[in-house]
């Protein structure tokens, strides 16, 4: 796997937790940092 694809799958797990987070009131600063 070459640098670019595991950036790209990397991106995508964090944007997948900053989705999870989206909502919750607690935690929207760790959202805004992603």
């Amino acid at each position: 796997m070459n640098e670019k694809s595991k950036h790209l799958v990397h991106t995508r797990i964090m944007k997948m937790h900053c989705h999870l987070f989206e909502h919750d009131m607690v935690l929207q600063s760790i959202y805004v940092v992603c």
